[in-house]
């Protein structure tokens, strides 16, 4: 017996079958980074293995002149604004930059991007970029960010991004599954 909403053509509650999979298995799939576009050039970023820092230089110059290189950017040449915070309630020091400039917050934060006319060319001008950060003090976990001993960001009393407070707090007494 169907279910309402539910069809023979539906994939509620029916098994949904694959049918890439052969041409995957056999080497035919299609990928988008297979594709090749003419004209196209290929970037990849640099990003930080230091948790917290101040980024004291980045040497970009033997990327440079690797061959295929068309451009190295990082924060000193491309004089960008922040993002945006991605929720409007966030306090705006908190904008996260495209490219780190001054110091880095997490490990992977993009300090710098090599474009150039393949990937591999991209990747490889990448390995010679050096960025010397003068490690600080990492925030490793809830309760020392809520602590505020160190802050990410120094114009904030505290590292909160955002703070609710319910007056009245909801009775979940009459519900039948509650995950806290």
């Amino acid at each position: 017996m169907q279910q309402p909403g539910q069809t023979s053509t539906s994939i509620l509650g029916n098994p949904v079958l694959r049918r890439e999979d052969n041409a995957l298995v056999q080497g035919q799939g299609g990928y988008v980074g297979n594709q090749k576009l003419d004209g196209a050039l290929h970037c990849h970023f640099v990003r930080s293995t230091t948790a917290h820092g101040e980024i004291l230089s980045i040497d970009v110059d033997e990327a440079r002149s690797m061959p295929g290189v068309v451009a190295v950017y990082t924060a000193g040449n491309l004089n960008l604004d922040d993002r945006p915070c991605p929720m409007p309630f966030y306090p705006k020091e908190m904008a996260r930059p495209f490219l780190a400039h001054g110091k880095v917050r997490f490990v992977g934060e993009p300090v710098a991007v090599v474009v150039a006319e393949t990937v591999t060319q991209a990747a490889d001008a990448a390995e010679t970029i050096w960025a010397d950060i003068e490690p600080l003090t990492a925030v490793v976990g809830l309760n020392n960010a809520l602590a505020g001993h160190t802050l990410l960001f120094e114009s904030l009393e505290n590292n909160v991004a955002f703070a609710n407070k319910v007056d009245d707090p909801i009775d979940f007494s009459n519900y039948d599954v509650v995950i806290t």
